[in-house]
């Protein structure tokens, strides 16, 4: 019984983590509670992290092996400037509606910015 339990709490910790790793919020079931601007918003943040973690990954591997990065920096600059402009689009198209989702974005994007050099 015991051993039924603890697979229990380890499938919903492991449930919880997921979620929150893939939605940035913790539940234990990833909610339609998302709106069609929330889930384009915390899209665009999923992607906006990828891109500058492909960045810094092709910083680390220019700096520690002496390896030609350059595709990876600039396919990544551009990267967070598509992501730019599919905000600013959603922003345009949102009218107020999930507010706190698109500022969090918006200050996430100008630090992607400053990073990768994009203007």
């Amino acid at each position: 019984m015991r051993k039924l339990l603890a697979v229990a709490v380890i499938i919903l910790v492991g449930l919880v983590a997921w979620n929150y790793a893939t939605t940035g919020r913790i539940t234990l079931f990833p909610g339609s509670e998302l709106t069609g601007t929330d889930r384009e918003v915390e899209n665009l943040r999923v992607e906006l992290r990828k891109a500058v973690e492909l960045f810094h990954r092709a910083e680390r591997d220019a700096g520690i092996g002496a390896v030609d990065t350059t595709a990876d920096a600039e396919a990544a600059q551009v990267e967070v400037q598509r992501i730019a402009s599919r905000f600013a689009e959603v922003e345009r198209r949102s009218g107020g509606a999930a507010r706190e989702g698109i500022e969090t974005l918006k200050r996430e994007l100008e630090a992607a910015k400053r990073v990768t050099g994009v203007h």
